[in-house]
C-alpha cells in the first residue's frame, strides 16, 4: 500500500525554518510519512484557481489553495498548514483548503513564542493514526473524492424588488439607506450589534476571524436564525480592497449563507459594480454625499457633547438631526436637510468650549467609531474629561490613486487616462466635501482632512512607496491630528488587524513627524474591557501632564 505522504503548507519563512516549526519534517516523517512541500505538487496538472477565490489576493494563501486543488485527486496526500498565532489571511483561507478537501484528514499547527516539541509530537502522532485509519477507509470502501464545495448558481433577479439589509457598522449605515431609499427600494438598517450577534458568527468561524468580521457576518446569521431574513434579500455593507481583511468578509459570508441553505440570500460589497450599474452614477454620488454629511454631524455631536449645559441634549438633538438628514437625502433635499439637521444641533446650549484635552481617534475604520466593537470608548474618554475628535470613517480613496510618472520617459496613453480620470474624480470628489463643510465653518475645529499629496508627504519617511492604502492613510491621520494640536492619539483596533498592528509598530518613527504628543495603542477583541478604564486614566494623565508643559513652555517664550 502507497505510503501516506504529509505536504507542508506554509508561509517559507514558516515551513522552510526548522527552528520555527521544530524539525517539523524530521517529526512528521518518523511518524511513518513521506514529507513533500506543496510547491513540489505544481507540476501536476492543477490549472487556475476558481473566480470565487479571485477576492484571496494574498499570493502565498493562493498558493495553498492551488496546493490543495493539486493534492484532491491523490488520496495518499494530506496538508499539514504552519500558520501564526492571529495571522489573519490564514483565518479566512485555511477553511477554503478544507471545503478542497472533503473529509480527509488534515493538520493545522499555529506557532508562537510558546510552542513545545512535547505538544507537537502529541498532535504528529495522533494526525498520523487519523490518517492512517482515513486510508484504510477508503482502500475498504473503494470511494472517490467528493468534490469540493461550491457555490451553487445564483438565479439572477431584478435587484428592485428586494429587501436591502444593511448591517449597523456606524451611523454611515444611514447614508447608504437613503441613498438607497432616494432609488425606490427597500431597505433595513439592523440595530445597534451585541454579543450575542458576534457568537452567531464564531459558531462558523470558530472565532479566528477578527472581531468586526464576526459582528457584520453575525448580524445575518442571527436573522436566519429567528426565522426574519426575507426571501432573495441583499445584504450590503462597505468594503475595500488591498490587505485589510475586510476584502474578504463578502465572499465569507456569503458562503455562511449558502450552507446554511440561503443561497437566495445576496452579500454586496458597497462598491459592487452592480449597485452603479442599477441605479447609475448619481446614486454612489449620492452615497457620498451622504456619508459626508453624516461623518460631520457626527463630529460636531462629538465637539459639542463634552460641553452640553443640561446632559443628553446633544445626543437627542444629534438623532433628530440625523433621522431629519436621511429623510431629506431620500427625498432628494440632502443640502436642505443637512442645514436643517446643523441648526438642530448649534441651539443647544452649551458651556466655553476648547477647556478639555483633545484625544484624536485613529485605528480600523470600524472599531474606532463603532461603539459595540469599542465598549463605548468616546463616552468613557467624555467621562474622564477629554474631548474627542474623530478620523475618517468610510474612506474616499478616489484622490490617491493616481499613477505618478515614471522619471526619463513620457507618459503611455494608459497612465495619461488613469490620470485624468482620477483628477476628474478628485475635483468631483472636493465639490461635493465643500458643499458639506461649508455648513460646519466656525463650528467645527477638526474641519478639513489632508489631500492625496499630503498624505504622500506625511507617509514616505515611513513607508516603503507603494504601501497599503488603509495604512498609510491611518499613519497620515496621526500626523494630521499632531498637526491641529490635539494633546493626545489613540490607535483604536481590533486584535491582529494588520493595520492596527501595523501601525503600532510605526508609532515610534512617527515620532520625528508628531513631536511630543502622547500615542497610545488601544486593543479590543469583544471580550470585554476590563482593563480598558485602567489605561485610558493612565494615558489622559500623561496626556495632561504633556498639555501643561506646552503651556507652560509657551508662556515662558
Amino acid at each position: 500500500p502507497q505510503r501516506p505522504v504529509a505536504v507542508i503548507l506554509g508561509k517559507p519563512y514558516n515551513s522552510g525554518d526548522r527552528f520555527i516549526n521544530l524539525a517539523l519534517p524530521a517529526k512528521l516523517a518518523r511518524a511513518g510519512f513521506d514529507v513533500a512541500h506543496a510547491d513540489q505538487l505544481f507540476d501536476l496538472e492543477v490549472g487556475a484557481l476558481p473566480e470565487e477565490y479571485d477576492s484571496i489576493t494574498w499570493s502565498f494563501c493562493r498558493r495553498e489553495l492551488r496546493a490543495a486543488m493539486a493534492m484532491r485527486g491523490r488520496e495518499n496526500l494530506f496538508p499539514v498548514v504552519i500558520g501564526n498565532f492571529g495571522c489573519g489571511p490564514d483565518s479566512f483561507t485555511l477553511p477554503l483548503v478544507e471545503d478542497e478537501l472533503g473529509d480527509r484528514p488534515s493538520l493545522f499547527l499555529e506557532l508562537d513564542e510558546h510552542r513545545a516539541d512535547a505538544g507537537l509530537d502529541t498532535r504528529v502522532e495522533a494526525f498520523a493514526q487519523r490518517a492512517l485509519g482515513w486510508l484504510e477507509q477508503r482502500r475498504r470502501e473503494r470511494t472517490v473524492d467528493t468534490e469540493p464545495w461550491r457555490a451553487p448558481p445564483r438565479p439572477k433577479s431584478d435587484a428592485l424588488r428586494r429587501e436591502y439589509i444593511l448591517p449597523w457598522f456606524s451611523d454611515h449605515a444611514h447614508a447608504f439607506a437613503g441613498a438607497l431609499r432616494a432609488e425606490g427600494v427597500s431597505v433595513r438598517v439592523l440595530p445597534r450589534p451585541d454579543r450575542s450577534v458576534a457568537e452567531a458568527a464564531i459558531e462558523f468561524s470558530g472565532g479566528k476571524q477578527c472581531h468586526p468580521f464576526q459582528m457584520i457576518a453575525g448580524d445575518v446569521i442571527l436573522l436566519e436564525r429567528k426565522g426574519v431574513l426575507p426571501t432573495g434579500a441583499i445584504y450590503l455593507f462597505p468594503t475595500s480592497d488591498g490587505s485589510c481583511l475586510i476584502s474578504q468578509y463578502v465572499p465569507t459570508v456569503q458562503r455562511y449563507l449558502d450552507t446554511i441553505g440561503r443561497a437566495d440570500v445576496r452579500v454586496m460589497g458597497a462598491g459592487s459594480a452592480d449597485l452603479s450599474d442599477r441605479f447609475g452614477k448619481g446614486f454612489l454620488l449620492n452615497i457620498g454625499r451622504g456619508v459626508t454629511a453624516i461623518e460631520y454631524l457626527l463630529r460636531l455631536r462629538h465637539e459639542l457633547r463634552p460641553y452640553e449645559v443640561r446632559k443628553g441634549e446633544i445626543d437627542a438633538a444629534y438623532a433628530r438631526a440625523l433621522e431629519l438628514f436621511v429623510d431629506a437625502q431620500a427625498a432628494g433635499r440632502a443640502q436642505d436637510g443637512l442645514m436643517e439637521a446643523v441648526w438642530l444641533l448649534q441651539r443647544v446650549e452649551t458651556r466655553a468650549r476648547g477647556t478639555r484635552p483633545v484625544i484624536g481617534i485613529a485605528g480600523d475604520v470600524y472599531t474606532r467609531v463603532n461603539p459595540a466593537a469599542n465598549g463605548d470608548l468616546f463616552e468613557l474618554l467624555e467621562e474622564i474629561g477629554c474631548e474627542v475628535w474623530l478620523a475618517p470613517t468610510i474612506i474616499d480613496v478616489a484622490g490617491t490613486r493616481s499613477s505618478d510618472p515614471v522619471p526619463g520617459r513620457l507618459p503611455r496613453h494608459r497612465e495619461l487616462w488613469e490620470n485624468t480620470y482620477s483628477w476628474a474624480a478628485n475635483a468631483l470628489k472636493n465639490m461635493e466635501l465643500w458643499q458639506v463643510q461649508r455648513h460646519f465653518k466656525g463650528l467645527l475645529r477638526n474641519l478639513l482632512e489632508p489631500d492625496a499629496g499630503e498624505v504622500a508627504a506625511s507617509t514616505r519617511e515611513v513607508l516603503l512607496q507603494p504601501s497599503d492604502t488603509l495604512l498609510r492613510l491611518n499613519l497620515a491621520k496621526h500626523v494630521d491630528f499632531a498637526k491641529k494640536d490635539v494633546d493626545g492619539i489613540l490607535n483604536v483596533y481590533c486584535l491582529n488587524c494588520m493595520v492596527g498592528t501595523a501601525t503600532t509598530a510605526i508609532h515610534a518613527a512617527l515620532k520625528a513627524q508628531i513631536g511630543e504628543v502622547p500615542m497610545m495603542s488601544l486593543v479590543f477583541d469583544g471580550l470585554g474591557t476590563t482593563h480598558v478604564r485602567n489605561r485610558l486614566e493612565a494615558f489622559v494623565h500623561r496626556v495632561k501632564r504633556a498639555r501643561e508643559e506646552r503651556r507652560s513652555s509657551g508662556q515662558a517664550d
